[in-house]
Parts: C-alpha cells; sequence; structure tokens
C-alpha cells in the first residue's frame, strides 16, 4: 500500500452477533490483509449493516408478519421476525431506504476501543416504552462489563 489507496475491508454476513463473532472476523481480516515490511495491520471499526431491532411491543405478537412505520415524509411497511423463544424483530431495513435503522453501532479503534451506539428513531427514543427500557438495559450490561460512557452529561 502506498497510503493513497482506501483501506481494504471485509463484509461478512452475521446472522447472530455474540462474543465470538467479531473475534472471528478480525482473526480472517488478519489472515487476508497483508502489509509491506515496516508495516502492520490494524483494526479500524467493525459497522454491522442491517441489523435487526429488538421489538418488545405486545401488540406485535408471534402471528405478525410486518408493521408499517411512519418515518418523516415516508410510509415502510417493515418485516417482523419471531425466533423459536418468542423474541420478536424488526429485520432490517431494505437496501433502497434512505434511513438509518432503528438503532445502530459500530466499535473502533484508534487509541482506545470505543463502541458507539446511535438511537436513530422509532420506539427506542420514546419514553416509557419496552423498546427503551431494553434499550437501557443493554447498555446497563455495558457498563456493568466496563464499557465507559464518553460522557456522564451525554443520553437521551
Amino acid at each position: 500500500m502506498t497510503g493513497n489507496e482506501p483501506p481494504p475491508t471485509l463484509d461478512k454476513r452475521l446472522p447472530i452477533l455474540g462474543d465470538a463473532e467479531p473475534k472471528a472476523t478480525y482473526r480472517q481480516a488478519l489472515e487476508t490483509i497483508t502489509c509491506p515490511p515496516g508495516f502492520f495491520v490494524i483494526f479500524e471499526s467493525i459497522t454491522p449493516l442491517k441489523t435487526a431491532t429488538r421489538l418488545a411491543d405486545s401488540t406485535v405478537t408471534a402471528s405478525t408478519q410486518s408493521i408499517l412505520v411512519d418515518l418523516w415524509d415516508d410510509r415502510l411497511e417493515l418485516t417482523v421476525a419471531t425466533d423459536n423463544d418468542g423474541t420478536r424483530w424488526l429485520a432490517p431495513l431494505p437496501a433502497d431506504a434512505p434511513y438509518l435503522p432503528p438503532v445502530s453501532f459500530s466499535i473502533s479503534y484508534e487509541t482506545i476501543l470505543a463502541l458507539t451506539v446511535d438511537v436513530n428513531w422509532g420506539r427506542w427514543l420514546a419514553k416509557e416504552t419496552r423498546e427503551r427500557t431494553l434499550l437501557y438495559s443493554a447498555l446497563d450490561s455495558l457498563i456493568a462489563d466496563n464499557w465507559r460512557p464518553a460522557s456522564q452529561s451525554q443520553g437521551f
């Protein structure tokens, strides 16, 4: 690499993102990307695209196959999937949708490992919804695992 090329990327579809999957993806990237002598491969970021988002609304039952979502001037019909345990998920947005998913995140590394969680729209922003409660529970779990907020004053 001369420094003028864009960094190589590794795109990989993961049906479930647990502890092992990011590590395996990173190892695969390290094995497939080479550098000239004197340089080394570093981790820049993991940015999941097209993620499913957990639904907790009691009106979305196991038989619900889609829901209508109003986003500004658009009305989207989004697919709902149900796991074997009854957990309901809002499927990833269509490829041509001009919006971010309800919740997105990325993991990046410069001098420290950083996790960015963005809540973009929907019931995950609305106070006193079960989706927001689940989101806060997930954030509390991250803090319990020693992730630290950039600022205690940030939040929604």
